[in-house]
């Protein structure tokens, strides 16, 4: 089991790192976003949520619960490819808390969520 929960924690913590990657700045919701830019940040706040709950089952700091860890990976493995649509060139028209470098380097973004799509599969 110990050794199965070590495999699992380097997805775990590229996966963070990815949801961080997206968004800037604090948790709190941007005021009056609408549209993509509403979407984006649910599904970064949805993806952050999902995270530290399978990092703290990881860690022993919540009880491990297999539906909700199957649920938690499932949710994560559907939001990266919403990601990938949301984030898409000519989306950032409108005020968003995205960082900038998704915009300035959109290959590296996206290739990023490439690999968020391959570690959030490993978890299944």
């Amino acid at each position: 089991m110990k050794r199965a929960a070590s495999r699992a924690a380097v997805p775990l913590v590229l996966l963070a790192g990815l949801a961080g990657l997206a968004v800037g700045g604090g948790s709190a919701a941007h005021e009056g976003a609408t549209g993509v830019v509403a979407e984006r940040m649910h599904g970064m706040k949805s993806m952050a949520e999902d995270v530290k709950a399978l990092a703290e089952m990881r860690d022993g700091k919540r009880s491990f619960s297999a539906d909700d860890a199957k649920t938690r990976v499932a949710s994560l493995h559907r939001t990266c490819h919403q990601a990938q649509e949301l984030f898409a060139d000519g989306k950032n028209e409108h005020a968003s808390r995205a960082l900038p470098a998704v915009w300035e380097h959109p290959d590296a973004f996206a290739a990023a969520m490439a690999d968020f799509e391959v570690l959030s599969q490993t978890l299944r």
